[in-house]
C-alpha cells in the first residue's frame, strides 16, 4: 500500500515512477507480472533496463527481508529508504525477531550517503536506527514526530486527517480506510517529500 501510494504521488505530479513490487512491475499504465515481491537479482535487473528504455529515472521497489537478506538488491542505490512494521509475518524463514529485524535493516547499506530514512516511529523496532550519517525523518499517529497525523476520522468510505509537517497542518483525505492506512499515507508522503514534492501536491494526490 505504501508503494502504491508513493507511485500515486510521483506519478499524478508528472514524475515518470515505475514500481516493483507484490503487483507486479507498473509503468506507463503496464503491469508485468512478478512471482515475487523482490525479484530475484537478474529478473530484477531486466526489469529495471526495461524501464530505462522507457524513460523513467524513479523506480519504487518494495524490499523484503527475504530479498534483503539474500542480497538480491545489493547492487543498487537508493535515495530513500523506508522501515514500516516490524510483525511476526516471516519468522519461519528467520528464525526470530532479532534475525528478522537485521535483515530488514539491510536496507540502510543501500541508502546512498545523503538519502533519507523514513522510519514508524510508532514501532519499538526501529527506535535508535543508525543511519550512518543519513537523514533519518520520523512518521506516527500517536508519538513526535517528523510527519505526524492528528484528528483521525474514520467513515465507511474513506478518511481523514490533520498532516503536520514542520509546524504546517494540511487537511488530508483518502479513499481508503482504517487506521493503518494513515500510516501508509505518512510513510508514502515523507517519502515523497524527501524527493522535494510540495505538501500542497501531496494532499492533492492523495485523495484521487
Amino acid at each position: 500500500s505504501v508503494a502504491d501510494l508513493y507511485f500515486q504521488i510521483l506519478n499524478l505530479n508528472k514524475i515518470p515512477t515505475a514500481s516493483i513490487g507484490t503487483l507486479g512491475v507498473k509503468y506507463k499504465k503496464k503491469t508485468d507480472k512478478s512471482d515475487l515481491t523482490t525479484p530475484d537479482t537478474l529478473n530484477l535487473h531486466r526489469s529495471l533496463q526495461k524501464i530505462k528504455i522507457k524513460n523513467i529515472n524513479n523506480v519504487i521497489i518494495e524490499t523484503s527481508s527475504h530479498g534483503l537478506h539474500q542480497r538480491r538488491l545489493d547492487h543498487l542505490n537508493f535515495k530513500a529508504g523506508i522501515f514500516t512494521n516490524l510483525s511476526q509475518d516471516h519468522l519461519d524463514y528467520h528464525g526470530d525477531m532479532e534475525a528478522y529485524r537485521a535483515a530488514k535493516l539491510g536496507l540502510v547499506r543501500l541508502v546512498s550517503k545523503d538519502g533519507t530514512l523514513i522510519v514508524n516511529a510508532d514501532d519499538d523496532a526501529w527506535e535508535g536506527l543508525e543511519g550512518g550519517g543519513r537523514k533519518v525523518v520520523s512518521y506516527s499517529l500517536v508519538r513526535k514526530a517528523d510527519v505526524r497525523a492528528r484528528d483521525i476520522r474514520l467513515s465507511s468510505t474513506g478518511t481523514s486527517f490533520l498532516m503536520t509537517v514542520a509546524g504546517q497542518d494540511l487537511n488530508i483525505s483518502i479513499p481508503l480506510i482504517g487506521r493503518y492506512n494513515v500510516e501508509n499515507a505518512l510513510a508514502a508522503s515523507a517519502a515523497a517529500i524527501a524527493l522535494g514534492v510540495s505538501l500542497e501536491c501531496i494532499a492533492e494526490r492523495l485523495e484521487v
